[in-house]
């Protein structure tokens, strides 16, 4: 009876915590994060400031715990893409339209992004934080793997991999703000024939 008392609490902490994450998520995109705070979350996610505190101590805890969540459907894709049997530059190119699909159909998650991406701290760390490590060694190994193919000439894969998604975040950053919004298909054409002409062996 006890293990089934805790694993009903285990299962309405997970929910009460993601409800703060979404409303967390809905706050910075909407009304900028200097408007992020404890009270706000508390009364966007419908749950008691105490509730709040028993989940996360502080804002800058509650803005980091929403740049992971947000990110979390994007890296279950590209592992996917990873895994898949297709060729190599088949799945460079199906990860720059993952990439670009994503920040379309999930603006409010993209200005999230830009902001930690943007911002004096976080700018810093960027680099060395597990998603972006993960992300760079698994297009790393599609790289390689194109390599010893023969579909791609012999390059640093690490650099080639970053290379390819500051592609990504720069395309995507410019079509959150530009007037004009092309195809998703013009511009995965546009990186992927960028990206194809520097490691492409014809």
């Amino acid at each position: 009876m006890e293990d089934k008392k805790l694993a009903r609490k285990k299962i309405i902490q997970a929910y009460t915590k993601k409800d703060i994450l979404k409303a967390a998520i809905d706050i910075i995109a909407t009304k900028g994060v200097q408007n992020l705070t404890m009270d706000r979350v508390a009364a966007e996610a419908g749950v008691a400031k105490g509730t709040l505190y028993t989940h996360f101590k502080n804002k800058k805890q509650i803005f980091e715990a929403a740049i992971q969540e947000s990110v979390v459907p994007l890296l279950e894709e590209l592992s996917y893409i990873c895994e898949s049997d297709l060729p190599p530059d088949q799945k460079l190119e199906n990860i720059i339209r993952s990439h670009l699909d994503f920040f379309n159909r999930h603006k409010k998650f993209h200005r999230v992004l830009l902001y930690n991406r943007n911002s004096a701290h976080d700018g810093r760390n960027r680099y060395h934080s597990s998603e972006y490590k993960g992300t760079i060694k698994k297009i790393s190994a599609i790289v390689e793997e194109g390599i010893s193919q023969d579909l791609f000439r012999p390059v640093d894969a690490t650099k080639a991999a970053a290379i390819l998604i500051e592609a990504i975040i720069g395309v995507a950053i410019q079509r959150l703000f530009s007037d004009v919004t092309t195809p998703i298909d013009d511009d995965v054409t546009l990186i992927n024939g960028i990206i194809m002409r520097g490691i492409g062996k014809s």
